[in-house]
């Protein structure tokens, strides 16, 4: 059995790294959730909604996506609610946010 000493020695010779990247990876993945229930979808870092790679929170019909703990998104709408979850053909809801302001509509 290694030691943390040794975990650390392993993992970053395995990745090619040194060992400050594999603490930071680890403590990243130990503060991390994400909660699943009544088809919705919560990720939490730090105990605040973030997440870098999709949205924070997802449910049947909308999605919104937040970066430490504020609504943000610059590549498109922070916040989405399906055209079939209000009942209307129209289209989808959306809203711009950045860093938890709300942006004027962009087409």
């Amino acid at each position: 059995m290694l030691s943390i000493e040794g975990m650390r020695w392993y993992f970053a010779t395995g990745l090619d790294c040194n060992s400050a990247i594999v603490d930071t990876l680890s403590l990243r993945a130990m503060i991390t959730h994400e909660t699943r229930a009544y088809g919705q979808t919560i990720i939490r870092y730090r105990n605040k909604l973030h997440c870098a790679s999709g949205p924070a929170e997802a449910w049947y019909g909308g999605e919104t996506w937040y970066r430490d703990g504020k609504m943000h998104r610059l590549d498109g709408p922070a916040y989405i609610v399906f055209g079939y979850a209000r009942r209307s053909k129209v289209g989808d809801y959306k809203e711009w946010w950045i860093n938890g302001v709300r942006q004027p509509r962009v087409p």
